[in-house]
């Protein structure tokens, strides 16, 4: 994650904890309260306390998750998305930016996964699909080959 990256979401963080502290004393937290319960927030969402400085991505998204049942307490469907669903969801983008030609993707996790329907792996899985793509200078070699009918 650039550092432009990070800025943006450790803004993000302090709006939303802000909007959430708020929300806590209306509940009857005292200010103090409310900025102890943070760090209840966070080990909450990552199982250990930890600076918004030196969260990674995935950790930001976990911790936004959990800000959100306190912010969005009665919209229950932003509560219930996973917490990796926007890092799939630009995972899945990013494959098919990369894409060398149709079936590219599948061919690579064919080989790797045994299956070809890549959009169903788990996002560690679909990270490493994506740097294999990334860094496949050459084409692989799946422009020889058929788009799956043989598999």
């Amino acid at each position: 994650m650039n550092a432009s990256r990070r800025l943006t979401l450790i803004r993000k963080y302090r709006a939303m904890w802000a909007e959430a502290a708020v929300i806590l004393q209306q509940r009857g937290f005292s200010k103090a309260e409310a900025e102890c319960y943070r760090d209840e927030v966070t080990m909450q969402a990552l199982g250990m306390i930890k600076s918004s400085g030196a969260f990674t991505e995935g950790e930001f998204d976990k911790v936004f998750q959990c800000i959100k049942t306190i912010t969005k307490a009665d919209d229950l469907e932003s509560q219930l998305e996973p917490p990796d669903a926007r890092l799939r969801r630009q995972l899945l983008w990013s494959i098919g930016q990369e894409e060398k030609f149709p079936g590219y993707a599948g061919g690579i996790s064919q080989d790797i996964y045994g299956r070809r329907d890549f959009e169903k792996l788990p996002t560690d899985d679909l990270m490493t699909l994506r740097r294999r793509i990334g860094n496949d200078k050459r084409g692989y070699h799946y422009s020889s080959r058929k788009s799956g009918a043989d598999r």
